[in-house]
């Protein structure tokens, strides 16, 4: 029977190595297919904290 440290350490060191693996694979940029934002804003109606409250 595996002891529970030594089975969470070994379920970190495989997903270490997915990540490791993944980042390798190729150029990652977190912004990467991200949307341009509205060219006009939409009016958001104001709402004081306190009127939210009840």
């Amino acid at each position: 029977m595996v002891s529970g440290f030594v089975r969470q350490q070994r379920e970190l060191n495989q997903l270490a190595d997915h990540v490791r693996g993944f980042a390798a694979q190729a150029s990652f940029w977190p912004g990467d297919g991200l949307v341009d934002p509205p060219q006009q804003l939409a009016d958001l109606p104001y709402r004081p904290w306190s009127a939210a409250r009840r």
